[in-house]
Order: structure tokens, then sequence, then C-alpha cells
């Protein structure tokens, strides 16, 4: 690492230290001072400041890299907000309890959204997330403005139903979740059965805010239904884009269906039992079975992709480099790992024409990781002979 990726995190570890000697001096004297309300709030400042920095520290790491600077700037000026808010959460009791209400509320709404914001940055960064995390930015700020509306405008301005904006912004991060996960992989991928996800969350939307706005006695059977199959179609559009061995997808598919029926008992319990308190029907034990099969599934599918993950890797340590670009399936490596067949110096080397560094023998080398020719997919470690993430033969 250079000294200019190094020097700002040496400075905010020396802040980060200083917050703390500040915690601890302020500590002592509130036991050797009898006026202690000022100091507590001195020794709180503290340590929300020493915490504030510690989590600009992983940040710091999204800045160096060139493709996700911005969701790290973000994530970092996200921080300095909180540490702000929280100072005037802290002092405002000095104030009056309705000002530091105010400050509690705007605090909490940063540490929700805030790093949700950072994911929707980082996705927006990469190809596959490109329109999702546009998507999800767009009603990530609608929202927000919303909820800081609700928070800072109640009691300021006589409007009635103020209540009415934060339950709008929440009915914007519900379906603006299914929007998201559903919208990953648009123009990447051939799976149009995804825009049942994308137009479930737009009906949802639009049913939610004429129930909460102009129709209070809106029946919500259909307001479910309609979210019912969205989350559905989100889930599974996100699940099956899992890297997995071929013979490993059946988990993926297993998983999706046990989804869809989670999907499909909670339609039916609520328009056949209209959402009664007895499970005549059995409706809601096989909604708990299905939905204990469905993060069963999901967390067997994340580790099975970890273990694929990192047996690609240990297949690529021959070729262990950073590749031009974004290092995707065909990219050209830039060096190598080997060692020379005629000194044994274990050694790294350019790809191409290089020299040992030991015995000068001069070694060339070429590698290039397979993928599929239809969709990009690496299938270094495939032995079938389709590709499993759109089906096209690969020889």
């Amino acid at each position: 690492m250079s000294d200019h990726a190094v020097s700002p995190r040496k400075r905010l570890l020396h802040v980060l230290l200083w917050c703390l000697a500040a915690s601890a001096a302020s500590g002592v004297l509130t036991v050797l001072i009898p006026q202690r309300d000022i100091l507590w709030r001195v020794t709180a400042m503290g340590f929300i400041g020493a915490l504030a920095i510690g989590l600009m520290f992983p940040l710091s790491l999204l800045v160096d890299r060139e493709r996700f600077r911005v969701a790290g700037l973000f994530g970092i000026v996200a921080c300095i907000v909180a540490f702000l808010l929280s100072t005037g959460l802290v002092w405002a009791g000095l104030g009056g309890w309705r000002l530091e209400e105010r400050f509690g509320l705007s605090l909490v709404l940063v540490i929700f959204m805030s790093p949700a914001v950072v994911a929707l940055l980082a996705l927006r960064a990469v190809d596959v997330g490109r329109a999702a995390g546009m998507a999800g930015l767009i009603c990530a700020a609608v929202a927000t403005v919303l909820f800081l509306l609700q928070i800072w405008g109640n009691g300021w301005v006589a409007v009635p139903n103020w209540w009415k904006l934060a339950a709008t912004a929440g009915s914007i991060c519900w379906c603006g979740a299914v929007l998201i996960f559903s919208l990953i992989g648009v123009g990447q991928d051939t799976r149009h059965w995804r825009w049942a996800g994308v137009v479930a969350a737009i009906i949802g939307l639009i049913m939610w805010q004429w129930g909460l706005w102009y129709r209070p006695a809106f029946d919500p059977r259909w307001l479910v239904t309609v979210m019912a199959i969205g989350g559905a179609a989100a889930f599974a559009n996100v699940l099956v884009r899992a890297r997995v061995g071929s013979g490993q997808r059946l988990v993926i598919y297993g998983t999706i269906a046990a989804a869809c029926a989670v999907a499909i008992f909670v339609i039916l319990d609520v328009h056949v039992q209209e959402g009664g308190y007895e499970d005549l029907l059995g409706f809601r034990r096989f909604t708990a079975g299905a939905s204990i099969v469905t993060i069963s599934g999901t967390l067997a599918v994340i580790v099975l992709a970890l273990l694929n993950r990192r047996a690609m890797r240990k297949v690529a340590y021959a070729a262990r480099a950073v590749g031009k670009g974004n290092g995707g399936p065909g990219a050209l490596l830039t060096s190598i790992a080997l060692c020379c067949p005629r000194c044994r110096k274990e050694q790294t080397l350019p790809l191409g024409e290089a020299a040992c560094i030991e015995c000068r023998l001069i070694i060339h080398t070429r590698v290039e990781v397979p993928s599929c020719p239809q969709c990009g997919y690496d299938v270094s470690m495939l032995k079938a002979d389709k590709c499993p993430e759109c089906g096209a033969g690969i020889g």
C-alpha cells in the first residue's frame, strides 16, 4: 500500500486515539468535579467521535477502489452527518425535549438509510446492477425527503395527517426493495420473467398510496397478493444469479420453489381464510414450513457460492494477478506466479515474454479464463456441456 493511501488512515487513527483520550479524561473529571452534567456530555462526545471514525476505516477501502469511490465517499460523509446529529442529540437536552426528539429521529434515519445508499451506489457501479442501483437511489432519495418532512415539519406547520408522510416513505422502501432486486441483471441476461416483480412493485406502490390517502377502508388483500408475487419474483431473480456448480443448482431451484410456495400460501390465507384468527385449512402451517425451507436453502446457496468461489481461486492460483479492466471471465491477466523449470526459483513474472529473476531463462506465458461465448459466465470449474447461467453450449 502506498504512503498516499496509508496516510489518511493514520490520521483517522490519531483522531480516534485523541477522542478516546478525551473520553477517558472527562470520565476521570466526573469523579472529581460535582457538576457532572457537562462532563457526561463531553464523555459521550468522545465515544461517539471514536465510533464514527472507526466506521470510516472500512469505507476508506472503498475510496481506494475507483469504481466504488463514490460509495465510499458518501459513507464517510454519512458518518460525519451522524456525528453532527449525535452532537445535537447530546446537547439538545439543554434546549428542550422536542428538539432532542428531532435530532434522535434524524440520527435513526441516517443510521438506517446510509448503509442502504452505500450499497446502492456500489451496486450501480457494476454493470449487472446499474439499473437497479439507479432505481434504488431514486426511491431512497424520495423516502428520505418524506421522512425528514415528517420529523422536522410536524408541529411547526399546521398540516393534517403528517403521519401519512412517514407511512408513504415506508411503502416506498418496501416496494423499492422489490423493485431493486427485480431489476438486477437488466441488460445482462434474458430473464424476462423478472419484469413480473417490477410490475408488481409499481402496482403495489400505487395501491398502497390509494389506500393510504384516498380510501382508508381499502381492502389490503389485493395489495398483499401483488406484493407476494413481486417478492417471489425478486427473490428468484437474485438467487438464480448465485455462481455454483451445475449439480448444485438444484438447491437454487428448490429454494425458489419453496419461496413461491410461501407466496402462494400467503395469498390463499388472505383470500380463502380472509385473514381470520383461526387457521382452518392449515395455510399458515404450510407457510411456516415453506419459509423454513426457503431460509435454509438460501443459507445453503450462500455457503455453496462461497465454497465455489474459493475453489475457483485455488484453480486460478497459477495465474494469480490483477486482470485488465474488471478481471471478469475471459479477461487477460497481467502476471503469473510460477516456478522456474531450470533453477526451481518461485517467482511472479509478467505474462508474455519474461526472464527468470535467478537464472535469466526466457519464459513465454499466456493465460485466459474460459468463459461462455453467450453470456461471459466463468466456466473454468464446470464439467457440464451447457452454461448454467444462460444454457448455451460451451463445448
